[in-house]
C-alpha cells in the first residue's frame, strides 16, 4: 500500500499526522534509526513539530530513543544527541493501534446504546 495512505488512513483513524510521518519515515529506514536532523530532512517538518510528535510517539510506545555521543563537540551545545527507532515492528505498531481504537469504539458504541435506552 502506497505510504500517503497508510498515513491518511492513520490519521483519519485518530493518530497525529505528524505521528504518522514520523513512523513511516522511521520504518524506511529499517532499525537503523535517525536523529532529529535527519527527520527534518527527509519528513519536511520543522524542528518543533519533529520534538512533538517524537514525545508523542515516545509516550505511546511507538518510538525508541539512544542516547549517543557526539564525535567531536567544540564546546558548544550537548556532547549527546538521540537516534530514534522503532520501538518495535511497524506491523506490531499497527496492530496495537487498532486494537487500541477499537475498544475506544466499543466504549463509545456502549455508551450510545446506553444514551438512547435512557431517551
Amino acid at each position: 500500500m502506497d505510504e500517503h495512505k497508510i498515513i491518511e488512513l492513520l490519521t483519519v483513524n485518530g493518530m497525529s499526522k505528524n505521528v504518522s510521518i514520523l513512523l513511516m519515515e522511521l520504518k524506511n529506514v529499517n532499525g537503523q534509526g535517525l536523529t532529529q536532523t535527519d527527520l527534518i530532512s527527509r519528513t519536511g517538518l520543522n524542528q518543533p513539530a519533529i520534538s512533538i510528535a517524537t514525545a508523542q510517539a515516545y509516550r505511546d510506545g511507538y518510538l525508541k530513543p539512544t542516547i549517543c555521543k557526539k564525535d567531536r563537540n567544540v564546546g558548544r551545545g550537548s556532547p549527546f544527541f538521540y537516534r530514534y527507532t522503532l520501538a518495535r515492528p511497524f506491523p506490531e505498531i499497527i496492530n496495537t493501534f487498532i486494537n487500541e481504537r477499537s475498544q475506544e469504539l466499543s466504549k463509545m458504541m456502549m455508551d450510545l446504546q446506553r444514551l438512547q435506552e435512557v431517551a
